[in-house]
């Protein structure tokens, strides 16, 4: 988890992630970090068991797999495009 300075953090956790989202300034890797990991611990905390971090485990994946399927697979298949395929070294 990143280590942020305190009134950016007290910023984070005192802001609604409707305002957040709403700003015209995008949250960086460190910020969205810090407020995914401070959910992700509190959700953790309430009932603290495997079966809690299966589950948290699972949706980060589910996370993950939407987000490069929703974002990320578009992107690359346009720079694939634009600056052609990899290609296989043992090819002939």
């Amino acid at each position: 988890m990143p280590y942020i300075k305190a009134e950016l953090r007290n910023y984070l956790l005192n802001t609604s992630i409707k305002d957040l989202l709403m700003e015209p300034k995008v949250l960086q890797a460190g910020e969205l970090n810090f407020l995914i990991s401070t959910l992700l611990l509190s959700v953790f905390e309430s009932t603290p068991c495997y079966q809690k971090a299966n589950e948290i485990l699972g949706v980060l994946s589910a996370v993950t797999l939407e987000f490069y399927r929703r974002q990320v697979a578009g992107y690359e298949d346009q720079k694939i495009q634009e600056n052609g395929d990899i290609e296989l070294l043992n090819q002939s």
